[in-house]
């Protein structure tokens, strides 16, 4: 599938909404990936057997790193250097593929190269950041992460129960739990060897 690149690096694309296996993979589960190399075969599998297609977003390439929404680094961040080069690894290898993101995410500064937007002020994609931020700044990221999501039809595939609840109370069926997203892959591929 042919994507369209877009910002002044070129590194970022917009994904074809009219593809129906456009998945969002927020960090938890990226780092699920990191933990279960066996889960990676299957992802990678269903990437070429399936036409799966996997995005994340700027905000998660910081998370990885240990950066917060405010550009400081979590205290912990230099425990998870092993663990983000196998992450970073799995995004380079998968790939995972850079989507546009909010530009307010940085509250300090605006990035200015074509790769994000603002957040409305009200309709479904407004709901949904608030839903998920639910007034709790520790809910920042996911929220961006959900919110951009929606924006692109993508289903967003996240470790965190509350994070697809609060997502699917907003737009039905298009956030999923990382275990049942794992199971219902491999069913998929079952079935479609059963087919060849």
């Amino acid at each position: 599938m042919e994507l369209e690149s877009i910002g002044l690096l070129g590194d970022c694309f917009k994904p074809d909404a009219t593809h129906p296996f456009n998945y969002m993979l927020d960090t938890s589960a990226i780092n699920k990936l990191a933990e279960r190399p066996e889960d990676y075969k299957i992802l990678l599998l269903a990437k070429e057997r399936l036409g799966y297609v996997y995005f994340r977003n700027l905000i998660q390439d910081r998370e990885i790193i240990g950066m917060k929404s405010d550009g400081s680094f979590y205290k912990t961040s230099s425990k998870m250097d092993e663990k983000s080069k196998i992450m970073k690894q799995i995004i380079n290898d998968l790939p995972i593929i850079r989507i546009p993101y909010m530009a307010t995410l940085m509250h300090n500064a605006w990035i200015l190269d074509g790769t994000c937007h603002l957040l409305e002020e009200s309709g479904c994609f407004y709901d949904v950041f608030q839903k998920v931020f639910n007034n709790d700044h520790d809910n920042y990221e996911d929220a961006v992460i959900v919110e951009s999501a929606m924006r692109f039809n993508c289903t967003v595939v996240s470790n965190d129960r509350a994070m697809c609840e609060n997502t699917n109370a907003v737009f039905t069926k298009r956030a999923i739990w990382y275990k049942r997203f794992i199971e219902n892959t491999k069913q998929e591929l079952e079935r479609d060897v059963e087919r060849d």
